[in-house]
């Protein structure tokens, strides 16, 4: 004979309930600060203020690395730029203006940077500063 009682049922949901919420805090990605580099294969991520700056040590393209940078625009920085250090040592870097993104390849891989917004109050950098 089968127990048909609403009170076993409820404990069941119950159970199968806090089962799933245990499953979903297990399964949930630990937060990140905004200035740590995230990675996705050979593309590394970072940011630095608004600034976002992308990596690629392997893009695909020919090139042995690649770098992207974009700004939003919101009126409190006029540029930004990405100072990188290749494994050649060179030290090319890389501007853009708020709203808009810039990129570029580069025949060796990118193994420092240093992502840059200049203040349009007080014309002054300040940067941060990754390794790859």
């Amino acid at each position: 004979m089968t127990d048909r009682r609403p009170g076993k049922l409820f404990k069941l949901g119950a159970a199968l309930t806090l089962s799933l919420g245990a499953l979903t805090a297990v399964t949930a990605s630990p937060a990140t600060a905004d200035d740590s580099p995230t990675t996705q294969g050979c593309t590394k991520y970072f940011s630095y203020g608004q600034t976002q700056v992308q990596i690629d040590n392997c893009p695909g393209n020919g090139a042995a690395s690649w770098a992207w940078i974009y700004r939003p625009a919101d009126g409190a920085v006029d540029s930004a730029k990405v100072e990188l250090t290749l494994a050649n040592n060179t030290y090319p870097q890389l501007y853009t203006t708020p709203g808009y993104s810039n990129s570029a390849s580069y025949g060796s891989d990118i193994v420092r940077i240093a992502i840059c917004e200049r203040s349009k109050s007080t014309s002054y950098w300040s940067c941060g500063s990754y390794g790859v």
